[in-house]
């Protein structure tokens, strides 16, 4: 996250840097293009990290579902909201067993 940040302001001032030197004989669409590469960088990290919840996310309702699928079996059920399927996409088994641990405590 760091190197996003520091990235950017290096990109930033780069960009400052190239018009004050060139003392404003660059094409307007040049400008343009600059100042478009560092917005492309600023929303990139954010994107990334959307798409990884996503992605975590995903695969936690998914091992939920298979779980409730067998919960017949088992006799355990895990209520599928946006806790139990960010735990579960986040901390993976570990995570699938902590709340097996307070679901069995609960009880």
């Amino acid at each position: 996250m760091m190197e996003w940040i520091l990235s950017a302001c290096v990109l930033t001032a780069a960009v400052i840097g190239l018009r004050y030197a060139l003392g404003g004989r660059i094409d307007p669409r040049l400008q343009y293009a600059l100042w478009a590469l560092v917005l492309v960088r600023l929303l990139l990290m954010p994107m990334k990290l959307i798409f990884k919840v996503g992605i975590h996310s995903g695969c936690g309702f998914l091992c939920l579902w298979l779980l409730n699928s067998v919960a017949g079996f088992t006799g355990a059920y895990f209520p599928i909201n946006a806790v139990t399927v960010l735990v579960a996409g986040f901390l993976g088994l570990p995570g699938i067993g902590v709340m097996a641990l307070l679901e069995v405590l609960s009880m």
